[in-house]
């Protein structure tokens, strides 16, 4: 039952994160699309946008890339943290015992 629930739970958490990922892309293509159009009606020549200067997409891939940055070097330590601890432990098991001397 258990089993069954956690694969659930994985599923549903699997389709939240596709979801999320569509609407992120579908803003970007969005605003793409906008500054094109822009651009076209204008003719005007596409540049970036100095620093002040910042639209809420951009400022929210920002905060993404910094969150998944974040996310990424914990879980690489996380897994550094595990794989040297399982080094460690077979390491220790397949040393010979000590010889008593009598």
């Amino acid at each position: 039952s258990s089993d069954l629930s956690s694969r659930r739970w994985q599923q549903c958490r699997t389709r939240i994160l596709a979801t999320m990922l569509d609407l992120i892309t579908i803003f970007s293509a969005v605003g793409l699309q906008q500054e094109l159009d822009e651009a076209n009606a204008g003719r005007k020549n596409l540049v970036i946008r100095e620093e002040g200067e910042s639209s809420f997409l951009e400022e929210a891939a920002g905060q993404l890339s910094t969150a998944f940055d974040s996310f990424d070097s914990a879980l690489s330590q996380g897994v550094g943290a595990v794989l040297s601890f399982g080094s460690e432990e077979s390491s220790s098991s397949t040393e010979p015992a000590p010889k008593k001397v009598a």
